[in-house]
């Protein structure tokens, strides 16, 4: 167990940066769904683009594998990849929150109308 909290302790500088990466591409996701609410996809542009640069990364760090300048490139790789579907899956989860209320409020106006109507038959 101390083995694995030296390790972390060592590289911690490097481990930091894959949270923060996640973030910048959580934040960036909500702000284009805040400025363009209209156009859907626009949200996962991001995730998309860094997804495909992690793809072309991980394709160069593959190829120089085997040198040390190969295992950062695939460190790299790793933590675009991640941004990236971190991103996606913040749009999948904005529009899920919209669709969910989207439809709670056409069932309140449904189930309004429909209480109007019971009121009317009364009378």
């Amino acid at each position: 167990m101390s083995g694995l909290i030296n390790l972390v302790s060592d590289h911690g500088e490097d481990l930091i940066i894959l949270p923060l990466m996640a973030l910048i591409s959580l934040i960036v996701c909500i702000l284009l769904h805040l400025f363009f609410d209209e156009n859907k996809i626009i949200k996962y542009i991001p995730g998309i683009i860094l997804i495909i640069a992690s793809i072309i990364v991980s394709i160069y760090a593959l190829s120089i594998f085997t040198t040390p300048k190969g295992l950062d490139f695939a460190w790299v790789a790793i933590f675009i990849a991640v941004s990236g579907i971190v991103g996606v899956i913040t749009g999948f989860i904005i529009d899920l929150i919209g669709s969910i209320i989207k439809s709670y409020n056409e069932y309140e106006k449904e189930s309004k109308k429909s209480a109007n109507k019971q009121r009317k038959q009364k009378k």
